[in-house]
């Protein structure tokens, strides 16, 4: 996959002006969050209304990683309350939270859409380029745009096997490390380069 096929996929979806000189409004610059699944809801998240997320993300498609699960879902169903297209972007499609009643009543793209929202499942490794890059891709053939790129996939493996610090392996640090800081880079830099390209196509129509 290349940025030049999504290009061609934004180009069908005819969001980007085409070569006959359409002016067609460009994608926005997508709201980049990096958060962890384990990291607790903000304040403002907390008491964000849905009535003001729905002004906000109306029609707008967001990715968001780590969705299968915690607050990547529940951010997904926040986000759809809010009127947004979701792409829920995992290493797998059901939860992890397997002891949760809540978590293991249908994966969150199916909740999604049972309740009348816009959802799509993509399985995504977000510390393998190639993986992230598809990722976009799909987003953008599945909604024609995207907006919104939420890094919330993350890990705590010393939630589960604390350790001290000069007993923490090699292995598990930079595990932590590919995925909750890579991760990161990577879907910040697929998706603006992405929606960098659609706003530079579009600037050139209007000369």
């Amino acid at each position: 996959m290349s940025i030049g096929r999504v290009h061609s996929a934004l180009h069908t979806a005819r969001l980007l002006p085409a070569r006959h000189g359409l002016r067609n409004r460009p994608l926005a610059t997508p709201r980049l969050l990096a958060v962890s699944h384990y990291a607790p809801l903000t304040p403002r998240l907390r008491t964000l209304s849905t009535s003001a997320l729905t002004g906000r993300l109306q029609g707008k498609t967001a990715i968001i990683t780590g969705a299968s699960s915690g607050l990547g879902r529940a951010t997904a169903f926040r986000y759809s309350n809010g009127g947004a297209n979701i792409v829920c972007a995992d290493i797998r499609e059901t939860t992890k939270y397997d002891t949760s009643n809540e978590e293991t009543r249908g994966t969150t793209h199916d909740r999604i859409n049972e309740n009348g929202g816009k959802a799509v499942f993509v399985s995504a490794d977000v510390t393998n380029p190639v993986s992230m890059e598809n990722l976009v891709e799909r987003a953008v053939e599945a909604f024609g745009r995207l907006d919104v790129m939420v890094n919330n996939a993350g890990v705590a493996f010393e939630g589960t096997d604390p350790r001290p610090v000069w007993d923490v392996p090699m292995e598990m640090w930079e595990k932590t490390q590919a995925i909750n800081s890579t991760g990161v880079f990577l879907g910040t830099k697929v998706s603006q380069a992405v929606t960098t390209l659609s706003n530079k196509t579009s600037e050139r129509s209007r000369c």
